[in-house]
């Protein structure tokens, strides 16, 4: 056991990994598993919302951890009868773009998944 007892929390490699009595642990590095059972996930950093304006077929959408191989999803929060894609990725950005131009804006979320 580590703290059987519960008196404070563990502290390994000097801060690099960290449990608190409640049970929350934070990695600064690399966390690898095979699987990841959990029943809430919280994502911080790569994902967002965006809108395509009125008029416009695409919105450049900038994000530093964006790279040529990464995947980004999307998920339209206008009710519309059309499609979205991502139409281009690289290195810091990338594009979401509509096949016509819509008489509203059309309001979408994205979540950006990077490829190593």
């Amino acid at each position: 056991y580590l703290q059987n007892e519960g008196l404070g929390g563990v502290n390994i490699l000097n801060g690099l990994i960290t449990i608190d009595t409640n049970g929350n642990m934070n990695v600064q590095g690399v966390l690898g598993a095979t699987t990841i059972k959990t029943q809430r996930l919280v994502m911080q950093g790569d994902v967002g919302s965006a809108t395509i304006p009125a008029g416009s077929t695409y919105v450049e959408i900038d994000n530093p951890d964006v790279k040529e191989n990464s995947q980004v999803l999307l998920a339209l929060r206008t009710l519309v009868n059309l499609h979205l894609s991502v139409s281009y990725t690289g290195t810091g950005r990338f594009v979401v773009s509509l096949p016509s131009a819509q008489s509203e804006n059309i309001n979408f979320d994205w979540w950006v998944i990077g490829k190593q």
